[in-house]
């Protein structure tokens, strides 16, 4: 069934399903795996000593001008990176580092290559304490350019259309404003995204890492705003990215008219986090709200991967889209009873069952 949604996802989108490209990046693959991975500081190490070597990468498939990554790290711990081929290296270069009070961190190697480069990083000891654990989310190799405008700019604001879900709103968590105007769009379809990142629960943890992913997206990427109209958080709760009516920068070729949603994580192998129950809860009530607000059938809900060449929303949270689907068509269910409330006491006749009076399982169609 997914299968065949993927296939109609290409026709509905009318765009190619094998760019090789997730949001704009090359992903950066070693030996044909992930390059996520945790890295855990021996007990002897001394400064000076590599602590991790990815070796060279698999050949990246086209133009990059910015190696782009993500992850968590503790005090003490260098990176360094290099660009080459064959047995021909560049010199080991330095990031640009942006680390938030949490350890999550972002960072920026300046190297370029055409297609065929390889690239190569290093974790270098200088100070670190023993046993630290320091996790690389994912590495990607960029070509920065400024979010294509398709149409004039104009000014967007939130959406007050009513039953919307309760959601943290921009200023809740300090977030930047726009480089320039959004541009408004008519929505027709819905993406479920990964951030490949952290999965928070607490709130200002939470927070963070919105403020993480947008500096990502505007300071790395160079793109406008933060990628997508909402995030959910590992607690279940929204947090407000564009607004849904502007075009969002989440699925390359795939912008217009499609909402953004991203459950922060990294549901893909070997991070494999789990999709916690209040977020997917969650997922529903807001495309849900989205199909009424906005008249989207039920069938224009993707996974990222149904409309481009990538991993997103990873193989642990990609099975929960048709959950989603489905239970998002379905009514909500009518509040139960206060916490200590009893039931009204009802004449003998009304708590009578006939042979007839069967409960019927729900319509599962």
């Amino acid at each position: 069934m997914q299968t065949l949604l993927a296939a109609l996802a290409c026709l509905a989108f009318a765009g190619t399903c094998a760019s090789g490209a997730d949001e704009g990046g090359m992903r950066v693959y070693f030996r044909g795996s992930s390059a996520a991975r945790r890295i855990v500081v021996p007990p002897l190490a001394r400064p000076g000593d590599i602590l991790h070597d990815t070796g060279p990468s698999d050949p990246l498939p086209g133009i990059f001008d910015a190696i782009l990554f993500h992850g968590r790290t503790q005090a003490g711990v260098g990176f360094e990176a290099q660009a080459g081929s064959a047995d021909v290296w560049g010199p080991w270069t330095a990031p640009e580092i942006e680390t938030f009070s949490n350890g999550r961190f972002w960072g920026r190697f300046r190297l370029s290559g055409t297609k065929g480069t390889s690239v190569r990083i290093r974790l270098v000891h200088r100070g670190v304490l023993p046993s630290s654990v320091i996790v690389i989310y994912e590495i990607e190799a960029y070509r920065t350019t400024r979010e294509p405008v398709v149409v004039t700019p104009s000014r967007v604001d939130l959406s007050t259309r009513p039953g919307k879900p309760d959601a943290q709103s921009r200023s809740d968590w300090n977030a930047a404003p726009p480089k320039y105007d959004y541009t408004l769009m008519d929505i027709r379809r819905v993406t479920l995204h990964h951030t490949a990142g952290a999965q928070p629960e607490a709130l200002e943890d939470a927070r963070s890492e919105m403020r993480l992913i947008q500096r990502y997206h505007q300071a790395g990427r160079g793109w406008n705003d933060i990628g997508y109209h909402f995030v959910i958080d590992g607690a279940g709760r929204i947090h407000q990215g564009r607004p849904e009516n502007a075009l969002g920068a989440h699925a390359l070729n795939h912008n217009t008219g499609n909402v953004g949603i991203s459950f922060m994580g990294n549901y893909h192998p070997p991070i494999a986090d789990q999709p916690a129950a209040g977020q997917i809860k969650t997922a529903v009530a807001l495309v849900r709200w989205l199909d009424e607000a906005y008249g989207i059938a039920p069938e224009a809900l993707f996974g990222h991967r149904d409309i481009g060449s990538t991993e997103c929303p990873g193989d642990l949270l990609y099975p929960k889209v048709e959950e989603i689907r489905k239970a998002a068509t379905q009514p909500v269910p009518p509040p139960g009873p206060a916490p200590g409330a009893q039931a009204p006491d009802l004449p003998a006749a009304s708590r009578r069952l006939d042979r007839f009076d069967f409960i019927r399982p729900f319509n599962t169609q």
